[in-house]
């Protein structure tokens, strides 16, 4: 069924070699929920795909792309992803992390590959970012906590600049960087 966005990825002579079947970055990850069959599901190493340019300055870029199929007929999910497995804040930026999210909105999905991701046949369901760190180490504390009370801990925190920010937005869908604890689920749409 090649009129699926994601036949159409692996079937791209660039994107093939950036393709895996997880988002993970130093022991910090995006989980993929098991509900969502293999072949609903592909993540892109966009930040592996930049690398790879041996440009003289790579842009800054996130380190996954995870597009998921819903079950409606040509309906995706797309989850942009920066992992950090970092013990402090002042181990990130807020810009540099702002600026990897657009590199991958404003070059890799609306210029670079605009066939498959501009295009009208696959519609968006949902456009989500996640920065993806336990930079606190509140995980670290109570591997048991839920987003809410992670939400409630890093109210007063740089984490909570990413609010403060423009939304990014890519075809019609407007999202903040969302910060999220390491082994976040991605869910069935």
């Amino acid at each position: 069924m090649m009129n699926r966005m994601i036949d159409k990825i692996i079937n791209n002579s660039e994107l093939f070699y950036y393709i895996r079947d997880y988002c993970e970055e130093t022991d910090v990850s995006a989980e993929i929920d098991e509900k969502i069959s293999e072949e609903d599901y592909i993540v892109l190493k966009i930040d592996k795909y930049y690398a790879s340019l041996n440009l003289e300055k790579t842009p800054p870029s996130p380190d996954c792309l995870i597009i998921v199929k819903c079950k409606e007929n040509n309906l995706y999910d797309l989850y942009l992803v920066e992992l950090k497995n970092i013990k402090s804040p002042k181990y990130f930026e807020v810009k540099n992390i702002e600026d990897k999210f657009k590199t991958a909105v404003e070059d890799f999905m609306s210029v670079k590959f605009a066939d498959i991701f501009l295009n009208k046949s696959y519609k968006i369901n949902k456009f989500r970012i996640y920065f993806v760190t336990d930079a606190y180490r509140i995980k670290k504390s109570n591997p048991e906590i839920t987003e809410e009370d992670y939400r409630k801990q890093i109210k007063n925190t740089k984490l909570k600049l990413f609010e403060k920010l423009t939304p990014i937005g890519f075809r019609g869908k407007n999202t903040f960087i969302d910060p999220r604890l390491p082994n976040h689920k991605i869910k069935y749409c």
